[in-house]
This record gives structure tokens, sequence and C-alpha cells, in this order.
């Protein structure tokens, strides 16, 4: 087994869209990583061999902590095709990377199932941390008929599309980045009404200006009148569609735009033959409570399933700043 960085990057996409789980399998993409260089983050694109066979993948982000330190950060991997000792060699792979670039810890989100949990966590002596990206996603099969996937979902979706259809909502697409100033407002505008964060205007820019290069995004605006009232900004990798972010303008709620807005994604999607359709994190099912209870009755109601990975782990590489890192954060 040889771990060594990636040459052949079609190669180690197909290996990524193959063996990771639909969600988040682009945040292991060589494009992804390319993206988080132009915000600041540096990257390592590692794969384990056997020969020419790819057998593992490993994005590693470089991320900026206070004092002079940093830590590693894998988003959705390593993408292992063996769960134990492919794992293994790739992460001591990356615990030399951490003594050359003195990062204190590695931050990461193994592809595997609830199964795996006790396992990777007795035998790799890792710490389960508050997990990033989701650990919790909601995915639908999308090809089956565009009938059938219409009764697969909730009556009040249905009825909701098609009254936004009825209302004569326009929806076109772009990848353009002068579309990034109505999709952020409207972003923003919804993360304000759910009482979350979004990220900076120049971070969707940017994301665009790259990923559209390889035809991996693509913008939703829903459009009434004239004006732009929903948005989604969709990212595509493998056989696998994201819904990456969204927002809506409040003030045109009865219209129901953003249901439209999926299903032309879902429809679009299926015409270019993607396989699934993944609509991102969700809350506990049943958890009414829960801070994402609202959009995720919204997912649910398209049909699907619910996707659960194990979660975030950290690797200690130096405990006395990693306790320093945790007490911090906990008063952040």
């Amino acid at each position: 087994m040889e771990i060594r960085n990636i040459e052949d990057i079609e190669q180690a996409h197909k290996f990524v869209s193959t063996h990771a789980l639909p969600s988040g399998a682009f945040l292991q993409s060589q494009f992804w990583g390319e993206f988080q260089k132009k915000c600041g983050s540096p990257y390592w694109y590692f794969g384990a061999f056997e020969g020419d066979e790819l057998k593992g993948v490993a994005l590693v982000l470089k991320l900026s902590l206070p004092l002079g330190k940093s830590y590693l950060y894998c988003p959705k991997g390593p993408v292992v095709e063996d769960e134990t000792k492919i794992l293994k060699e790739l992460l001591n792979k990356i615990k030399e990377l951490a003594t050359k670039e003195r990062a204190i810890f590695l931050r990461f989100e193994p592809t595997f199932t609830n199964d795996y949990l006790k396992s990777i966590h007795d035998q790799l002596g890792v710490i389960i941390t508050k997990e990033v990206q989701p650990k919790s996603t909601w995915v639908l099969d999308i090809s089956k008929p565009g009938e059938e996937l219409l009764a697969g979902m909730k009556q009040k979706t249905r009825y909701n599309i098609r009254l936004a259809e009825k209302k004569k909502t326009v929806v076109r697409t772009s990848d353009e980045s002068k579309d990034v100033e109505f999709f952020f407002n409207l972003a923003q505008e919804t993360a304000k009404r759910n009482g979350i964060n979004t990220h900076p205007k120049e971070y969707y820019t940017k994301m665009i200006d790259l990923l559209s290069e390889h035809s991996a995004i693509k913008l939703y605006l829903a459009e009434y009148e004239g004006k732009t009232i929903a948005a989604n900004l969709m990212l595509y990798f493998g056989d696998n569609v994201t819904y990456l972010h969204g927002g809506s303008n409040s003030d045109f709620r009865n219209l129901m735009a953003p249901y439209l807005l999926h299903w032309r994604a879902i429809q679009d999607a299926k015409k270019e033959n993607y396989q699934t359709y993944d609509f991102g994190g969700v809350s506990p099912e049943n958890d009414d409570a829960h801070k994402w209870s609202g959009i995720s009755r919204f997912k649910r109601g398209f049909g699907g399933k619910q996707i659960n990975s194990v979660g975030t782990f950290d690797f200690a590489y130096h405990q006395f700043w990693y306790k320093i890192y945790k007490i911090v954060r906990k008063f952040r």
C-alpha cells in the first residue's frame, strides 16, 4: 500500500462518487479543494494505491487558528474501500502532514454507517465531536419515472408545486456570478428569519466562478412579475445533485416558489441522467423542537429516505493545545 498525491483527478472522482455516500461526496473532490484554496485554505489530495489501483481518497484542508496554530479537516472523508486498514494508512499519512504543518488535530467525517461507529472509536482512539457537516441527510432516488416521484410525495407538496405553476412562477437557471446578488439577498433574508448564519457574498461568487468551469454548479431562480422571489444553489458531482443553500422572499410565500424550484431541479437532473437528489441536512425524525424541524418537514415532503453517517471525529496530535482549543470553543 502506498499513499501518494493524486494525479489522475478523473480516477479519484470516479472512486469517490462510487464509494462515498451521496450526501457530501463533492466535498472530497479536487475542485472543492481548489475552491477552498481560493478562500484561503491550502489543501492536499491523497490517494491510497495498490499498484495503480485506487483504494482510498482523502482531501485534506488546513484551517487557521489563533496564536499561529492550525488544524486539518477532511470533510466527508476519507473515502475508502476497506473501512479499517486503508483508513489507518491514510490517517498515518495525514499525521505526517500534521507534523510538517504544525497542526494540533485532525477533524474528519468518514462516510461509514452507524454500524461502524464503535469499531472506529475503539480501534483508532478518536474523539467524537460536534458535527460540522450534517450527520443525517435526506436523499431522493430520482432514477424513477416522474409520475412515480410525484406519487411518492406528500399530498401537500404535490399541491404546492401545482399551485406555483398555476400562479405563473417562472424558473430560470444560471451559472454566472452576476446572479449571485439575487441569491445572496434571499439567502440572507431566510437565514435571519431562521436564526442561522450565511457565508459572505464573496464566498458564493468564488464558488460559482470556479465550479462553473467544471459544470458543477447551477443557480435556480424563481421569478414572479419580473422579481426574483426564491433561489437555490445546486451542486453536481458524480451521479448526485446536492441542494447546497437556498432562500426565499417571505412576502411571496403564498406562491410556493421553493417547491417549484426543487421540482424543476429534479426534472432537469433526471434529463441529465443523475441518479440521486440530496436535499442536505435534516433533523432527527419526530423532533419538533429541533431548529431544523420546519425545513426538514419541507424536504421530507418530496419523498426519499434519511441517510445517517457516523458523524464527526477529532484525532488530537497535541493534547495540551487541543484542550486549550476545546476550552476556548466552549466560551465562544
